[in-house]
């Protein structure tokens, strides 16, 4: 069957950068009414990449998000420089309970420093604002926090002509990077639901029986071992009933 939401919980911290408070989080989340906390850009590519990379046990990424995204006033949702901020974004996949078959998503959010991502985009751009670098979008830390709108948007891209070059490098980046699931998913028609999401099940962790994995280090293009966390830290958690 279908996953269906039966919890979210929200800490204090992601309801500040959102402008809200957590029981607001929570509600407009249940009300499926939650804007991008990034440009409509980055907010693709992130849909894109969480479709590459959604079973994954573990997965980091850092983000440039919008202050107080989910106030309503429109000074609040303002795009000036000092309004934006940087956020490490780790998302667990595990078992809650094997036998109740509740999958349980964990998503840990750190507020970090420009210097930080500077140090991780270096080092590791896949995980930084992933997939915009296929756009030839490779800005620093101190590039990003001045709003270059003419990287933000689409119209920025289809009024030139470098920049519908752009887009069409992208499109055929895209298309090698989706190529193995869709040939996954066209070998898979008519398979059963529960038969095909099995294995992807059994690689998760389970928190009865195994702690939860180390952190990966994000300087590292194959992570391995754990780093420390920096900054704000916030968490929001997720459980579901596995199909």
């Amino acid at each position: 069957g279908a996953l269906v939401r039966e919890g979210v919980a929200v800490n204090d911290t992601v309801a500040a950068i959102a402008g809200i408070h957590p029981e607001e989080v929570c509600a407009r989340v249940a009300n499926h009414d939650v804007p991008l906390p990034m440009g409509p850009i980055e907010g693709f590519c992130q849909i894109l990449d969480d479709l590459l990379n959604g079973m994954d046990p573990c997965v980091i990424r850092y983000c440039k998000w919008k202050r107080r995204f989910m106030q309503d006033s429109p000074s609040a949702r303002s795009a000036s420089a000092d309004e934006f901020v940087f956020v490490r974004w780790t998302r667990y996949n595990a078992l809650e309970d094997q036998e109740l078959d509740m999958w349980q998503i964990k998503t840990i959010m750190e507020v970090v420093s420009p210097e930080e991502y500077e140090a991780v985009r270096r080092a590791n751009p896949e995980i930084c604002r992933p997939l915009t670098h296929m756009l030839g979008d490779d800005r620093t830390a101190h590039q990003l926090l001045r709003s270059d709108a003419s990287w933000d948007t689409w119209a920025g891209f289809t009024s030139t002509q470098e920049g519908r070059s752009r887009l069409q490098s992208f499109v055929e980046g895209l298309e090698r990077r989706f190529a193995a699931a869709i040939k996954m998913a066209e070998a898979m028609s008519g398979a059963s639901i529960d038969l095909l999401m099995a294995p992807i099940i059994a690689s998760f962790p389970s928190h009865r029986l195994a702690p939860a994995p180390a952190l990966p280090s994000p300087l590292s293009p194959s992570p391995v071992g754990s780093e420390a966390g920096s900054g704000l830290s916030a968490a929001s958690t997720e459980t579901s009933p596995t199909p």
